[in-house]
């Protein structure tokens, strides 16, 4: 008998990179299922990895057709993200398509322990394996005043700069934050690193509300230079709104790399978001959606520099239980047992 490890087949030498459809909703999934379809089922592998909900379908045929396995990246509670929102319809469609095909799975992963109890719960699957979204972690003076962002912006030490980094989307608290604004000490400035459609939104807003010079826009930067750029902030916010199950259930990438870069967190009382700021002790949590209590708690995270070090402090002790060292090590083993299966 040939030996498992000799038989498997050895990784392509090329990535084959396809267009994604001009659609949205069901006819984006369709047109991308085409596509990815037609590119897994010419591709002899071990194993397929669906990386979210619109390629599964694909990679469940291919698997089929090759005798292979296949895994499942449920990064979101697909059926109920903001674009579902008062679209039932749609919310069917997904969930269908959802149940369809992640029980021929041999493993699933998504970012936080809720939503993997929803995923077994609703589709009778195991409960799927919690990968968190988080970077790798860096002390906060290895990165402190390399990019001169608090020179560009022409900040002095005593002001203190709140960062919204990500998209500027609706439900994302972006207007919220705008609208504390001039409720917030006169020391405070806001920064938005990103892009997004909400970006001319924002800057129209903030100058209604006449605090156009302490609201600052940034444009996106690398990856790699990205926990740099936040550490020269002093508080960081992740201000989800309560509108679908996705966010309130959400454990965002931003809140890690906040507390990566060594900064106290401002975020949405959501379960996941309060239980990592609450149970380590890094920052404030807000009525998700609500400008007054936002400036409320921001006020308090800007006037107590020392409860601002305090959280500063103890963001390293996030990463001593949650990091990509342990979170890869858990998507990696449940790769080996579906080969070995």
């Amino acid at each position: 008998m040939t030996d498992a490890v000799e038989s498997r087949r050895e990784p392509p030498s090329e990535t084959a990179w396809l267009s994604a459809p001009n659609q949205s909703g069901p006819r984006f999934f369709w047109a991308w299922h085409r596509r990815i379809s037609k590119a897994a089922l010419e591709s002899p592998a071990d194993i397929f990895h669906a990386s979210d909900l619109y390629t599964l379908a694909a990679a469940v045929k291919a698997s089929r057709r090759h005798r292979a396995k296949c895994t499942y990246d449920a990064r979101e509670l697909y059926a109920n993200v903001v674009s579902t929102v008062n679209r039932p319809y749609v919310s069917w469609f997904w969930r269908l398509i959802e149940r369809s095909y992640i029980r021929q799975c041999e493993a699933t992963f998504t970012v936080s322990n809720s939503i993997a109890d929803l995923i077994a719960l609703r589709y009778a699957v195991p409960t799927p394996t919690v990968v968190e979204n988080v970077p790798p972690y860096r002390t906060r003076a290895d990165n402190a005043g390399k990019t001169g962002l608090r020179r560009r912006l022409n900040l002095s030490k005593s002001e203190v700069l709140i960062i919204h980094q990500g998209q500027m989307r609706p439900y994302r608290g972006c207007e919220v934050l705008v609208r504390a604004v001039p409720m917030l000490d006169k020391r405070a400035h806001v920064a938005f690193l990103g892009s997004g459609p909400l970006a001319p939104e924002l800057k129209v807003l903030a100058a209604s509300l006449g605090c156009s010079n302490r609201v600052h826009f940034i444009d996106p930067v690398p990856p790699d230079q990205l926990l740099d750029i936040t550490a020269e902030t002093d508080i960081g916010v992740t201000l989800l709104e309560d509108v679908c199950l996705n966010h309130h259930y959400a454990l965002p990438n931003k809140l890690f790399e906040y507390l990566a870069a060594g900064i106290p967190v401002l975020g949405s009382n959501l379960p996941e978001i309060a239980k990592v700021i609450h149970q380590f002790n890094v920052g404030l949590v807000c009525n998700p959606g609500d400008s007054a209590d936002t400036a409320s708690k921001l006020n308090q995270m800007v006037i107590n520099k020392d409860a601002r070090v305090r959280w500063s402090t103890n963001t390293s002790t996030v990463f001593e239980t949650i990091n990509w060292e342990s979170a890869s090590q858990r998507m990696l083993e449940r790769f080996r047992k579906a080969l070995e299966a």
